[in-house]
């Protein structure tokens, strides 16, 4: 179950996540949402996607 609300949010945010178990890692800058078991990367648009916790590398504030 996710959180009603994130732990921690950064509009100027930086993540690093994998999208797979064999994949490099992934750089996201933009609104980054920390929930317990997830992070929520939002684009400009809106449309939100959720990576669990495991799969995130590094969480930054720019």
């Amino acid at each position: 179950m996710i959180d009603a609300e994130p732990f921690a949010s950064f509009d100027n945010g930086v993540a690093w996540y994998y999208e797979s178990d064999d994949a490099d890692s992934v750089r996201y800058e933009g609104t980054v949402e920390l929930y317990s078991g997830w992070v929520r990367l939002v684009d400009p648009l809106g449309i939100s996607t959720w990576v669990p916790r495991e799969r995130v590398e590094q969480v930054h504030e720019r």
